[in-house]
């Protein structure tokens, strides 16, 4: 069974989170209208719940890779059956050539590192064309945390974020590394389409 806190997420019976990740995957798709990519590698893809609405309007128009650090997300995202291949992978050391995808998708892992300059720089090195990202507004997520009695020794902090972002300070990172194009917000979460 799978207790990544990801996985919980998606499968959360909060009618408000329901609503938010499905807001959240359609704004997704939505920053990415009227790109064209042939190749797609999902880092950070855990259970495979952002490639599988890639794959659900996309078809099979793309070869979609996908990564993970974490086995057992891996194994959930194999038997989902969108993924062409999957790998398990260190986002700082991504064991692929150079402009090697012309999508580099990258969501809801940013915030749960302790180098997201040298993780950005990685994104970059493999992407050909585009990189789309999103991280939560932690602020806000902390709020909602208190006000749910969760994580209050911590004063509202989830335990696997270790870095915080609003849009300012996640449009300023991002733009180090990729021309930004798009920007969206599906609340809580900010949602960035760059390019090259």
């Amino acid at each position: 069974m799978n207790t990544t806190s990801n996985y919980a997420k998606y499968h959360s019976r909060n009618i408000f989170v329901q609503i938010g990740v499905r807001r959240f995957l359609m704004n997704v798709i939505r920053a990415l209208k009227g790109m064209q990519f042939n190749s797609v590698i999902d880092v950070g893809c855990g259970e495979g719940f952002v490639s599988s609405s890639l794959r659900k309007v996309y078809k099979n128009k793309f070869f979609l890779s996908g990564i993970d650090k974490n086995y057992e997300a891996l194994r959930t995202a194999s038997s989902i059956e969108v993924f062409d291949n999957l790998a398990q992978a260190d986002i700082y050391q991504l064991p692929f050539q150079d402009a090697s995808f012309d999508l580099v998708v990258c969501t809801e892992v940013l915030e749960h590192l302790l180098n997201v300059e040298s993780a950005l720089r990685e994104l970059n090195r493999i992407s050909r064309k585009y990189c789309l990202l999103s991280v939560p507004i932690e602020n806000y997520l902390r709020f909602c945390r208190i006000l749910g009695l969760k994580n209050i020794v911590r004063l509202g902090r989830h335990p696997e974020h270790l870095q915080s972002f609003d849009k300012s300070s996640f449009c300023n990172i991002v733009s180090r590394y990729f021309d930004i194009q798009r920007i969206r917000v599906s609340f809580p979460w900010i949602i960035i389409l760059g390019s090259k």
